[in-house]
C-alpha cells in the first residue's frame, strides 16, 4: 500500500488525462525516476482522479496502467531479431506487459486510458506472424 501511495503522485506520467495528455514531457527526469511504479501495473482509482460517481470506478476500484514500451522495442521485435529463438523470446518478454492492449475491453483489455502507451507496443504484432 505504501508503494501505491507514493506512486499515486506519478500517475500523470503513465496515463492520459481528459485532454489526452500526460505530464511525462514536462517532467521527464521525474517520470523516469518513477518508472518503478510501472511494476504495480495499476493506480488506485481514487488516486487517479476518478470520482466515486464514475460508473464502475468507485472507491477501491483500480485502473490498469500500462507502462510505456522500451524505446528499442522496434529493434527487439524486428523480423531479423525474431529469426532466432532467443530473439523471439526477448520480443515476447518485452511485449508481455502490453498484451492487454490488444484485447477487447470486455476480455481484460486496457487500451482505454492507455492509448499512448499501447501505441508503443505496435511492433509486438510481429509475434503473430
Amino acid at each position: 500500500r505504501n508503494c501505491e501511495e507514493m506512486c499515486s503522485f506519478a500517475e500523470c506520467c503513465f496515463s492520459l488525462g481528459e485532454d489526452g495528455e500526460n505530464c511525462r514531457d514536462e517532467n521527464e527526469q521525474y517520470c523516469n525516476e518513477m518508472n518503478a511504479c510501472n511494476a504495480l501495473g495499476r493506480i488506485p482509482a481514487q488516486d487517479a482522479g476518478q470520482s466515486s460517481g464514475d460508473e464502475g470506478a468507485g472507491v477501491g476500484a483500480e485502473l490498469h496502467v500500462v507502462p510505456f514500451a522500451p524505446g528499442d522495442i522496434t529493434e527487439i521485435c524486428s523480423a531479423e531479431s525474431m529469426s532466432t529463438f532467443a530473439g523471439r523470446m526477448r520480443c515476447d518478454d518485452a511485449c508481455s506487459v502490453g498484451e492487454c492492449c490488444a484485447l477487447p475491453a470486455d476480455r481484460g483489455g486496457c487500451r482505454e486510458g492507455n492509448e499512448e502507451a499501447c501505441r508503443g507496443y505496435a511492433p509486438c504484432s510481429n509475434l503473430d506472424d
